[in-house]
């Protein structure tokens, strides 16, 4: 099924939270785009999620 990683940039940018998309074998198939903090990346994956699952319905 896959699973999400949420990572911070190295980089000091005004955004710099980030999920990434593994498949089971552990590889990145989507990287996000840049969010101004984790829990905002942990919305974009729910709003992600609910989108895939609203198109696959």
């Amino acid at each position: 099924m896959g699973y999400y990683v949420i990572k911070k940039s190295e980089k000091s940018v005004s955004q710099p939270w980030y999920f990434l998309l593994k498949a089971d074998n552990h590889e990145t198939i989507a990287t996000s785009e840049m969010y101004s903090s984790k829990d905002a990346a942990k919305k974009g994956i729910a709003s992600g999620a609910e989108e895939w699952t609203e198109r696959n319905n």
